[in-house]
């Protein structure tokens, strides 16, 4: 399709089709007698008819709303609603009548009793407003709305209503029109128009007359130019500034009829009273100047003119809140039912084919000349035809785009429609405890909504699914082209009209005329808010792939916009928990997942078993008692954004694979943290042992920065005469006493930090551990005394026995005749292998568990951000925890870094962030 298409070319076209239908017909009511008819309506009874009226109702142009149906394709879901806009034009006819009569009588009922006053909407004005109704939706193509809105979606008309606006009323007030009103403005104002009308007026209703000279020719065309205006909401009089608004307005002819036609049809409910509507019309004479200044700005009379208000009492606010229902029912029920848009949206993807096969002009003489069935029941050949390609050679690409097209009508015609992949409610709740990003799609609707990004986004969502197709062995099922076609996204617009009540006024009794959106704004506007309710975003598609969108929609919004669909939304598009769950698993060791964030990979089936759930709510359970600090954007943007009670499962999930998930439980299982309840023990069993530390005094070994503070804090639980106190060393020595003294720590692994520290303290520079770059201060001469002639120990909560060796070693180097105590030894600790084989594991998938996390822990220490990097052996030896035991141990306040990597380190992971299981506080 070429570029934009502007209002000069719609009217061109217009032109050209005009001429077609009316042309031939011009020489049959030259000569044709055309008399009064009465015609009965299902829903309205007898409506008399005017031998002009007959006249235009008989023409070619308005015979073919007979084969357009109103409400395009609802009767694929309704069966009953297959009336026409033919039917609907008389319809309105009726309505716009019943509304004339009744604001007439409501003027006369205002005049002095006895008064004759003629009618406020003259015989003139009156038959005007008919012929508008009967021509109204003149510009309707095949499928009716469902065209329409697949034609304003075409890259070639997205600007036509603007510029339409902009080109021909640039002086005028008024929002951007729909294209069938904008066509029905151009084919209304069309020379064949001009041409019939000059003739019918003259001949059979002289009357209508809006010139002061007699040149049929130019009352034919100012006529014309009014009845337009009326489609466009435009006045048409400046005496009786919303006379227009009987044909599109707040209580319209044409939505009258329509509420009550679609509902009744459609087989569903409607509210809408319109004799009590009627009854409640009003009129108010009003100078110019006193007119609301919106319409004031839009007349051109003088001041002091008189000019008449249309409006509705004060007392039947009501009965526009009943319009306003009914319009909102329908809509819900009938022009937004899912499966109704599910098939506009084939009809749109019918129309963006044939787009791409013919000119914009010829589209759309296609769609205006053909009938909606005939376009339904078409053949390959047929189609080809019907689009002036019968006797071209088309182009491979062409070819398929014409497969393309044809296929999605048989769809529609076998009934093989397309379903709801996707739907972005109308408003949710995200759970408490479900990832924060749930609470932030607002970035996700904006995109929906920006024609240009959601078509970016739906072209990625077909490549999603085209590549799933692909790893799942479907590559033949859809070639390119037709993916291209089964993908679409709708985001409902504004209902139509919905602002159009507001503006009706509440005419009152004293007092000016008040709109009735100011009232809403007092009391509440309910329609607005229950619209609010409403889905805000679908995306359709065949239902083959219905999965594969909302799985590619999810990773998507997940990847690209660091969002998360809640939970619910699932439900909401009307997916199967479990068909998707299947379908994610599928894809997970065909590496679709790779490089995605852990959370929207597929949960692995072993963690849906009971003894999961239970061992994750058991280790839970131990977490509350972990003091963990807060996560570092910078270096672990994963875990940061879990609600802590889920960071368990989100932990155990990153496994993926049933056997390793099994082995991560076990790993769960096995993990011990060490409590206050193991400090006291720890300081209880070594004094039980060496009686002469009765009364001492505890130290935290370390400084102030190290964990062993925690413990010292809690030493005092032993009790006296047990312990003395806790001090800190520089304390101890002010003190001048003589009570042995415990440095207490609460592990230790291979020693190196400990001795680095009493090296520091006794000024031995050449027994430090320079590789650990810590910077300690020495001791006092006369503290490094007062230690040396002490009773000293050092007693460890848990601890490698290598570590024990090494501060039993350094302390004899040091002069100082020390204890050495440590609770729990290595027999005592967890170490994940062990701990997996003696839980009867196979010995195989053990091995597996310990190689992926070795995997695992070479990638994490791979992405931190160091100034210098780690020698590959130092790296190396960091893969399942410093010294590489895989140990299973925390503090209340921190990870050793001898546990297991996976455990504790963030960072990333075959190109995703990871989430540690229990994040780890780093010195300062």
């Amino acid at each position: 399709m070429s570029a934009e298409i502007s209002p000069d070319e719609i009217g061109k076209i217009a032109e050209a089709l005009a001429s077609r239908y009316l042309e031939p017909y011009l020489a049959v009511v030259e000569e044709r007698q055309f008399s009064r008819k009465e015609v009965n309506d299902s829903l309205w009874g007898t409506i008399v008819l005017t031998p002009i009226e007959v006249a235009v109702l008989d023409s070619p142009l308005l015979q073919r709303l007979r084969s357009i149906r109103q409400l395009g394709v609802v009767h694929w879901v309704y069966p009953g609603a297959v009336h026409t806009r033919f039917e609907h034009g008389l319809g309105m006819l009726f309505q716009v009548q019943q509304l004339i009569t009744a604001l007439n009588t409501a003027w006369k009922l205002q005049q002095t009793e006895g008064t004759q006053v003629s009618p406020l909407i003259d015989g003139r004005s009156a038959q005007l407003l008919r012929l508008c109704a009967l021509l109204r939706d003149v510009g309707q193509v095949a499928f009716s709305q469902a065209s329409e809105g697949a034609l304003e979606n075409l890259a070639g008309f997205t600007t036509l209503s603007s510029d339409f606006t902009k080109e021909l009323l640039d002086d005028e007030h008024g929002e951007d029109r729909q294209f069938s009103e904008i066509f029905a403005y151009h084919i209304v104002r069309s020379s064949a128009m001009r041409s019939l009308f000059g003739t019918l007026l003259r001949r059979f209703a002289p009357e209508v007359r809006f010139n002061r000279d007699d040149d049929d020719a130019a009352n034919a065309s100012e006529v014309l130019k009014r009845i337009a205006r009326t489609f466009i909401g435009r006045k048409i009089d400046d005496h009786l500034p919303l006379l227009h608004e009987l044909v599109s307005g707040p209580y319209s002819a044409e939505r009258l009829d329509q509420l009550v036609r679609d509902a009744r049809f459609a087989g569903t409910p409607s509210l809408l009273d319109i004799p009590r509507l009627i009854q409640k019309l009003s009129v108010r004479c009003m100078r110019a100047d006193e007119l609301p200044q919106d319409i004031a700005g839009q007349i051109s009379v003088s001041p002091g003119e008189d000019t008449w208000l249309f409006g509705v009492k004060r007392s039947g606010a009501s009965v526009l809140d009943e319009l306003q229902l009914a319009q909102v029912l329908a809509y819900t029920k009938i022009y937004r039912h899912p499966k109704v848009v599910a098939i506009e949206q084939m009809v749109r993807s019918f129309i963006e084919a044939a787009s791409k096969l013919v000119t914009p002009r010829q589209l759309l003489m296609f769609l205006y000349s053909e009938a909606d069935d005939a376009i339904v029941s078409f053949s390959r050949a047929a189609l080809a035809e019907a689009l002036g390609l019968g006797a071209i050679q088309l182009r491979s690409d062409q070819e398929e785009q014409l497969r393309r097209a044809e296929a999605i009508l048989r769809a529609i015609r076998e009934r093989s429609l397309w379903v709801q992949a996707f739907q972005y409610p109308g408003s949710y709740l995200a759970r408490d405890d479900e990832d924060p990003r749930a609470r932030n799609l607002d970035q996700f609707l904006e995109l929906l909504m920006h024609p240009e990004k959601r078509e970016h986004f739906a072209q990625r969502l077909r490549d999603e699914v085209r590549t799933m197709t692909v790893l799942l062995g479907n590559k033949s099922a859809f070639t390119d082209a037709a993916f291209d076609s089964m993908v679409m996204i709708h985001v409902p617009g504004q209902i139509a009209g919905e602002t159009q009540t507001g503006r009706a006024f509440l005419i009152q009794k004293s007092g000016e005329p008040v709109p009735l959106s100011q009232s809403m704004a007092t009391r509440g506007n309910w329609a607005e808010q229950y619209m609010s309710e409403q889905p805000r975003a679908y995306i359709f598609c065949p239902p083959k792939i219905a999965d594969m969108v909302y799985v590619a929609a999810e990773k998507l919004v997940r990847v690209e916009l660091d969002a998360k669909l809640p939970g619910l939304f699932i439900e909401a598009s009307k997916r199967e928990g479990k068909v998707v769950r299947d379908l994610k698993r599928a894809l997970q060791p065909l590496d679709y997942w790779k490089g995605t964030p852990y959370d929207i990979h597929p949960k692995p089936e072993r963690m849906d078993r009971l003894d999961a759930s239970r061992t994750i709510v058991k280790f839970d359970e131990l977490r509350q008692s972990f003091q963990e600090p807060e996560a570092d954007p910078s270096q672990d943007q994963a875990s940061g954004q879990i609600p802590k009670n889920r960071r368990t499962s989100a932990w155990l999930r990153q496994f993926e694979t049933s056997d390793h998930v099994d082995c991560a439980l076990t790993v769960l299982r096995s993990f011990k943290l060490l409590t206050r309840d193991d400090t006291v023990a720890a300081v209880r069993s070594f004094i039980s042992i060496s009686t002469e530390f009765e009364g001492a005094c505890v130290i935290p070994f370390g400084s102030m920065k190290d964990s062993s503070v925690m413990d010292a804090y809690f030493a005092p639980d032993v009790g006296r005469p047990f312990i003395d106190g806790v001090h800190t060393i520089e304390e101890y020595a002010a003190l001048d006493t003589s009570r042995p003294l415990i440095f207490l720590d609460n592990f230790i692994a291979s020693g190196n930090q400990a001795t680095d520290v009493l090296a520091a303290w006794f000024g031995r520079e050449d027994l430090r551990k320079q590789e650990l770059h810590e910077k300690r201060e020495a001791l006092a001469p006369q503290t490094i005394e007062l230690l040396r002639r002490t009773k000293i120990a050092f007693v460890f909560v848990a601890g490698w026995n290598n570590g024990i060796d090494a501060v039993r070693k350094i302390t004899k180097e040091l002069g100082v005749d020390a204890q050495v105590h440590c609770y729990l030894t290595e027999s005592d600790l967890p170490f994940a292998k062990e701990c997996l084989l003696k839980a009867k594991h196979d010995p195989a998938k053990v091995d597996g568990f310990l190689k992926r996390c070795r995997e695992i822990g070479r990638e994490l220490v791979a992405s931190q951000v160091r100034t210098k990097p780690l020698d590959a052996k130092t790296a190396s030896d960091r893969e399942l925890g410093y010294g590489n035991r895989a140990m299973l141990l925390a503090t209340l306040v921190n990870v050793p870094t001898q546990s297991l990597t996976a455990v504790w380190m963030p960072g990333k992971v075959d190109g995703s962030d990871w989430s540690p299981l229990m994040r780890r506080r780093k010195k300062i």
